[in-house]
């Protein structure tokens, strides 16, 4: 597991092959971050025993806080995948990795430098003169980090699949915001679309926006053209685009809609 500044959402696909999911549960700490997911399960709120556990499945939607340790792992028989909407220009920094993802990528060869790089002895690397291997977290640091329970985590940063097909029968449902059914304010929104809430008159945003479809196939049309969406898909529509958002066949439709905002990228944002 690894840990980030930078506030991270995550939704659930099917593409994916369930072995590129983080096994078993790596504790890091990312970003604040929201995941989307299909035949998955995730973990986070502290190191190993103290984990706090959430089984997530298709459409579901975790907004982790920043500097939490989290890891993911499908844990069903099918094909899974896991979508992570990352607040910020620059996400990629700051990870802090548990020390038991050090010490087991050290058992099978790996060492993990300083500067975030790893470096595989088995294929005879090696770290460049004046690079230090990652030093271990203390338990003393450890403390530091946030270790919400179950009943903490689920409640407040989970948001389920079938509930936002609900809420989204009128309007499209809020799913992160300052207003939305998980608070916060990570420098992005995300709202959930279905067939009833879909936008069937074209309407343009100031901002940049991601379409990520979890279930249905979306058509997408502006004033020079269309493309149609199907799970696992996403689309960015440049600000200013006026377009259209639509299912483009009969069944099942569910999508999620991620906005930027003017809100800069940092510790979880509470009211």
């Amino acid at each position: 597991m690894s840990t980030f500044p930078y506030p991270t959402a995550l939704t659930l696909g099917q593409r994916a092959n369930r072995r590129n999911a983080e096994t078993p549960c790596i504790p890091i700490a990312p970003p604040k971050s929201s995941l989307c997911f299909q035949a998955g399960g995730a973990s986070f709120g502290g190191v190993g025993a103290r984990l706090a556990k959430s089984r997530s499945t298709l459409g579901d939607i975790i907004n982790i806080p920043t500097g939490m340790f989290r890891g993911f792992e499908n844990i069903g028989t099918d094909y899974g995948m896991i979508m992570a909407i990352l607040g910020g220009d620059d996400a990629g920094g700051g990870v802090i990795w548990a020390p038991q993802v050090i010490e087991d990528a050290r058992d099978h060869g790996l060492i993990l430098a300083a500067t975030g790089r790893l470096y595989d002895s088995h294929k005879g690397e090696q770290l460049p003169d004046g690079v230090a291997p990652m030093s271990l977290l203390t338990e003393q640091q450890l403390k530091l980090f946030p270790e919400p329970t179950t009943a903490e985590v689920v409640p407040n940063a989970v948001a389920r699949y079938l509930d936002l097909m609900a809420f989204s029968d009128r309007a499209p449902a809020k799913v992160i915001g300052a207003d939305a059914l998980l608070v916060d304010r990570p420098g992005f929104e995300v709202d959930f679309l279905s067939r009833p809430s879909a936008q069937t008159q074209a309407a343009a945003s100031d901002k940049d926006t991601v379409l990520m479809p979890a279930t249905g196939h979306w058509r997408v049309s502006w004033a020079d053209g269309s493309v149609t969406l199907n799970p696992g898909d996403t689309a960015s529509i440049p600000a200013g685009t006026a377009y259209t958002l639509e299912p483009a066949m009969t069944g099942e439709a569910g999508i999620y809609r991620v906005v930027a905002t003017d809100d800069p990228a940092g510790p979880t944002w509470r009211p």
